[in-house]
């Protein structure tokens, strides 16, 4: 077969398994709501679950009552039931790739209006971890999955992730893992459990946990000892198994940021503080500057003779010779015995 022949056959084969792979996806059935409309019931959905939780309710009111009523609010104005729309949430939550893909654009164009209208928490306005980015001492280093769903469904109800440290990572680095989190629940208010681990290269671990139920934005930190080197961290969310009949819960959590921040070098390096030599002996001379001649210096002798030593001479004196108590037989200065 001739070159042009062989590269024709490739073409043909990635054309075969392209209709392959297209093939085994489910196309979505004639009674479930289209992916693009359900993109705007569930934006419309999301804002009268955030209304329902912060209106003024009366003494006999319910945040579930005010959620049933808004709920169904947002039913009527796209002309499906209840039902209709349990089906496809059932559906897409099967399909994680059109749901991932429906929350994405779902979560930009709340955040636009929250933007545009100003409703946005003061956390969200004074966010100084939006913007980061891979580089310089405040930098983000998340390396995982930008949307998580989760289900009150056993094996669907939890979300893990673990990152190792490289060598861009220094001793004393303080972390922060933090998330925005939609609820989508059609009564009461589902709570995740979150929590944060870091070991380090001497082997110590420290922890964040947290409860969430309303609060949209997430955030737990982890201030590193000095001179302690975060070696991996890992991440767990738990969302409790509550699920009731007919009562669907979707757990979103979007845009997440794991900040990792350099510290001083005085502080990754604690033994570097302060010298263990007070002075250093070798900026003086140990020599006084007087006992040093202009052309040679002393030797060690003589500069020990012109230091202030205390000496004590014992002086013996010798008494006057007497003849007369010499004896005989006591030898002479000539040493001859006397007679």
């Amino acid at each position: 077969m001739r070159p042009n022949g062989i590269l024709t056959f490739q073409w043909l084969c990635m054309a075969i398994a392209a209709m392959t792979m297209a093939a085994c996806k489910p196309e979505i059935p004639s009674d479930v709501i289209s992916e693009r409309r359900m993109e705007q019931i569930l934006h419309d959905y999301h804002l009268a679950q955030g209304m329902a939780e912060n209106t003024p309710r009366a003494a006999d009111e319910t945040v579930d009552m005010l959620l049933y009523d808004y709920q169904h609010a947002v039913f009527r104005k796209y002309g499906i039931t209840e039902e209709q729309f349990k089906r496809s949430m059932a559906f897409y939550c099967s399909d994680m790739d059109r749901l991932v893909r429906i929350y994405k654009n779902v979560t930009q164009r709340l955040e636009r209006e929250a933007d545009a209208f100003g409703v946005q928490t003061a956390e969200m306005k004074h966010d100084i971890y939006a913007d980061l980015t891979q580089e310089g001492d405040t930098a983000n280093v998340w390396a995982d999955r930008d949307i998580v769903t989760l289900k009150p469904k056993v094996l669907e109800n939890f979300y893990v992730w673990r990152i190792e440290a490289d060598s861009t990572w220094l001793a004393g680095d303080d972390l922060v893992w933090r998330f925005q989190m939609l609820q989508l629940s059609q009564s009461g208010i589902t709570a995740l459990e979150v929590d944060m681990v870091v070991v380090y290269d001497n082997d110590s671990v420290r922890s964040a946990i947290t409860h969430i139920t309303t609060n949209p934005l997430v955030e737990l930190r982890i201030k590193t000892p000095d001179g302690w080197q975060p070696r991996e961290i890992t991440g767990h969310a738990f969302l409790n198994v509550e699920e009731t009949e007919g009562n669907y819960r979707l757990l979103i959590l979007h845009h997440p940021i794991l900040a990792r921040m350099h510290k001083p070098e005085s502080q990754r390096n604690p033994a570097l503080k302060a010298d263990s030599l007070a002075n250093d002996t070798l900026t003086t001379d140990t020599i006084q500057a007087d006992t040093i001649d202009k052309d040679r210096r002393l030797s060690p002798s003589e500069f020990l003779q012109q230091q202030d030593i205390e000496r004590t001479i014992d002086v013996v004196k010798e008494k006057p010779f007497d003849p007369s108590t010499r004896k005989r037989g006591y030898p002479n200065r000539r040493g001859r015995r006397q007679r």
